[in-house]
């Protein structure tokens, strides 16, 4: 008995000693792995910066399969998509359908390792979906991350899966929040544009170019939605905050005042509705 212990105590070390080795091993391996993904996240960020796309495209492949965390593996992903993005467009102004949904796929990976890129990466996949002429896709992709990003992530409320007008305001509401006017003045623009009947995309857009300081294109707007009976309410409202403010001067200021004496001839009410009484003279 003394002679079986002996040996398995002896069995026991050998054990302790080779996983011992795996484990010190293991962490050589892990720490090697995360160097490594360092040093090729680096090299394609300088890379990137000299303009070498296709050298930063590689790098970046190699920082995606050595990296252990999201968040380098979220730096790879978008990248590659970045560096693939700049090169193919480096000559031309569209992508081929199949370039851009890949590049797409890699800002989504990107995103989902990080959701707090998801806005960032959205816009630049949604801008390579559009130089395709995949206008629709592009839309759903910004909805999607955006609803990620700030709808619900936790089972709150989230934005309808259908683009609709009500969808496309709740973009431009989100973009101008993040103080992304250019890109919200397009959605609102374009609310409108899928639903003319809708009194809550022309409100929007309407205050939208007021509280931008964009005198001309809200009196632009309004003078097209004059033609519509049903808008004139909305018009001569977003006109007379118009005139409460420091734009309404000069031109500005005369524009608005017949565009408000055309909505309100559209509204019927006569000058006989503006005279003053005797008593308020």
């Amino acid at each position: 008995m003394t002679r079986l212990f002996t040996t398995c105590g002896g069995a026991r070390a050998r054990c302790v000693v080779v996983v011992l080795c795996v484990v010190v091993g293991g962490h050589s391996a892990l720490a090697q792995s995360v160097s490594k993904a360092a040093g090729a996240l680096g090299r394609a960020r300088v890379a990137l910066d000299s303009g070498q796309f296709l050298s930063a495209e590689a790098f970046f492949n190699n920082t995606i399969e050595w990296a252990l965390d999201a968040t380098t593996k979220s730096n790879g992903y978008f990248g590659r998509a970045y560096a693939a993005q700049r090169r193919l467009m480096a000559d031309s102004d569209s992508l081929s359908a199949a370039d851009a949904r890949k590049i797409a796929d890699d800002y989504r990976l990107a995103a989902e390792l990080r959701p707090s890129i998801a806005l960032d990466a959205a816009s630049n996949a949604a801008a390579a979906l559009q130089s395709a002429g995949l206008n629709t896709a592009a839309d759903s992709f910004r909805l999607a991350a955006i609803a990620k990003r700030v709808g619900g992530g936790d089972g709150g409320p989230r934005l309808p899966p259908v683009i609709t007008a009500a969808s496309l305001l709740r973009l431009g509401e989100l973009f101008e929040k993040q103080g992304m006017r250019d890109s919200a003045r397009s959605y609102f623009t374009r609310a409108l544009q899928s639903d003319s009947s809708s009194t809550d995309a022309l409100r929007a857009l309407l205050r939208f170019n007021g509280r931008s300081d964009n005198a001309d294109s809200l009196l632009r707007i309004s003078s097209a939605m004059l033609k519509r009976p049903a808008a004139a309410q909305l018009v001569e409202s977003a006109l007379l905050d118009l005139l409460d403010t420091p734009l309404a001067r000069g031109r500005i200021a005369d524009s608005s005042l017949v565009l408000c004496a055309r909505a309100w001839a559209v509204m019927g009410l006569g000058p006989a509705s503006f005279t003053l009484s005797e008593e308020t003279r």
